[in-house]
C-alpha cells in the first residue's frame, strides 16, 4: 500500500458518494485498507487532502520543468505557465474537486489552511524566483526576497477561488484572470513599484513604535 493508492480510492470515494467519509474507520473498512496503512501517510482526511492538492503543483511543475523550451522562458512566461498548467490540472480532477468543494462552503479559506500544499507551492516559486534573481530579472532585495513568492501564493489563491467558480466555456473567465493578475504582480514586483511599498511600510512601522 502506497500514498498514491490510498489518495485514489478517496477521490474515488467523493466520484461514488459526493461527500467526505464519515471516518478513516469507513473509508478504511470499504477500500479493505488497514487503519495502520492509511495512518503511516496521513493524519487525518485534512492532511490527505492536501498532498492530493500538493501532487497537482508538483505534477504541473514537473511536466513543465522537463521541457527543454521551458528553461529559456522568461520569469513572467515561466509563472503563465506554470498557472495554465495549474488550472489544467485542476479541470482534469474537476469531478472530484466540485464534489470536495461541497464540504467546504469556502476551498479559498480552506486552502490557506493546507500547509502541505502551500508548501510544495512555496518550493515551486522558489525554482522560479531565485534564477530570476540570479539572472538580473528581478532585484535581489536580500531578506526582502521572501516577497516573491509569497506574493506568488497569493495570486494562486485568487485563481485557484475564482476557477472554483467560473462556469465560462473551457475556464476562458480563468485564463484571462491568469493573464492580469500576473500581469499586475508582475508590476508590483517592478524596481519602483515594490520598493516604494516596502519604504511605505517602514515609515507607517517606524511611526507606530
Amino acid at each position: 500500500m502506497n500514498k498514491e493508492t490510498i489518495s485514489g480510492k478517496y477521490m474515488a470515494w467523493f466520484a461514488e458518494f459526493g461527500t467526505r467519509p464519515a471516518s478513516v474507520t469507513a473509508f478504511c473498512k470499504k477500500n479493505k485498507i488497514s487503519e495502520t496503512d492509511f495512518y503511516q501517510f496521513f493524519p487525518s482526511f485534512e492532511a490527505l487532502e492536501a498532498d492530493i492538492l500538493s501532487g497537482f503543483a508538483e505534477q504541473a511543475w514537473k511536466a513543465l520543468s522537463e521541457q527543454d523550451s521551458f528553461r529559456e522562458f522568461s520569469f513572467q512566461e515561466k509563472v503563465l505557465a506554470y498557472f495554465f498548467a495549474f488550472t489544467e490540472k485542476l479541470t482534469e480532477n474537476r469531478s472530484f474537486l466540485n464534489t470536495w468543494a461541497t464540504a467546504h462552503p469556502d476551498p479559498a479559506a480552506v486552502i490557506k489552511r493546507m500547509h502541505r500544499f502551500r508548501k510544495s507551492f512555496i518550493k515551486v516559486a522558489d525554482d522560479m524566483v531565485n534564477p530570476a534573481i540570479a539572472g538580473g530579472e528581478l532585484s535581489d532585495r536580500k531578506v526582502l526576497n521572501r516577497i516573491y513568492p509569497e506574493a506568488l501564493w497569493l495570486n494562486l489563491l485568487l485563481v485557484f477561488g475564482y476557477w472554483f467558480k467560473d462556469q465560462s466555456a473551457g475556464f476562458e473567465d480563468t485564463d484571462a484572470l491568469i493573464e492580469k493578475s500576473v500581469q499586475l504582480t508582475m508590476e508590483l514586483f517592478g524596481r519602483n513599484t515594490l520598493d516604494k511599498a516596502v519604504d511605505l511600510g517602514r515609515f507607517l512601522i517606524g511611526k507606530a513604535l
